[in-house]
This record gives structure tokens, sequence and C-alpha cells, in this order.
């Protein structure tokens, strides 16, 4: 339920209630909240998921806990939208045009300049066939 649903419904229960003499929220424009669900790693999660890492897998990791990139957006991240002199990604948003820049930590910037696809491939990570699905 979005919070602009939540506060309508909240005044319509009162105002049926006799509590309030009008809605204040219909008059309110809200902006529009995006669609989808947001979950964090909780505290405990993060250290127990990293002792459970493949050591192969673990940069791969890091790196999404250091940019917040979604997994297709990490997989399909290529060199050229990758500024390190300025510590930035640049992502491109296909469905709603414009772009999405996300700012790189040092331990973001450092995992890229380990890569070793860094001068023999147009992709940043690419991964197997196995490792496509990341269950958290």
């Amino acid at each position: 339920m979005s919070v602009r649903s939540f506060l309508r419904r909240v005044f319509s229960v009162t105002l049926a209630n006799g509590l309030v003499e009008r809605n204040p929220v219909k008059e309110v424009k809200f902006f529009h909240e995006p669609s989808g669900r947001v979950r964090f790693l909780t505290e405990d999660e993060e250290p127990r998921l990293r002792e459970e890492l493949d050591p192969s897998r673990r940069q791969i990791v890091e790196f999404a806990f250091n940019t917040g990139l979604r997994q297709s957006e990490q997989f399909g991240l290529r060199w050229e939208h990758v500024n390190l002199a300025n510590r930035v990604l640049t992502m491109p948003r296909l469905k709603h045009g414009g772009a999405r820049h996300v700012p790189l930590n040092d331990t973001a910037a450092a995992i890229l300049r380990s890569l070793p696809s860094r001068f023999h491939s147009r992709w940043v990570t690419k991964p197997s066939s196995s490792s496509t699905q990341v269950a958290v």
C-alpha cells in the first residue's frame, strides 16, 4: 500500500467517524512512487552472506554491496559506462530514458581496477550460466 493510499484511507475513516470535518489528503498532489519492493540486507545477513560466498564470487558480491546495482545492471555493465577517473558509473535507462549516475567508493573502484576483463572484454562482469541467479 502506498503512503498516499494509506493516508487517504486513514482520513476517510476519521471523516466517516466524525473525527475530522474534511479529508486534507484529497488536496495534496503526491509524487509518483516507484513500483516494486526495496529490500536491503540486515546487519546480520551481510556477514553471513560473506561467510557463505565461494571465493570466486566474492568480488562480484562486494561490488554489488558497494554500488547498490541491481543484478541485471551489474551483469549488463560495460566498460564504456565506467569512468574511473571521475569515479562514476553511468547507467543508461532504456525504459525511462536518460541515465542514472552511480558514484564509486574506494572499494568499488579498486574492484574495477583489478578485473582482468578491463583489457579483454567490453563487459565488466560476464556471469557464467550457473551464476546468473544470486539468491539472497
